[in-house]
């Protein structure tokens, strides 16, 4: 898998999970959320987010980054 993007709440569950098992795998993501980053833990604070609703240019833009590998801070 190159990358995901993965919706952090879906019918009451968490992907923070999944997110934990991609991670672990080296794949990256990035969240898809109405969420704002006040309500995001602070151990996700460094997963790349998109805030609902997004166009389709910014979901392009997300997995152009996830599959040239963004460098990080």
């Amino acid at each position: 898998m190159d990358g995901a993007l993965l919706d952090i709440d879906v019918h009451g569950q968490t992907s923070y999970g999944i997110f934990e098992a991609l991670e672990e795998r080296g794949v990256p993501c990035v969240f898809v959320t109405a969420f704002t980053a006040e309500h995001i833990p602070a151990a996700y604070a460094h997963v790349p987010r998109l805030e609902k609703p997004m166009g389709s240019g910014a979901v392009l833009a997300a997995l152009r980054e996830l599959s040239t590998g963004p460098a990080r801070a």
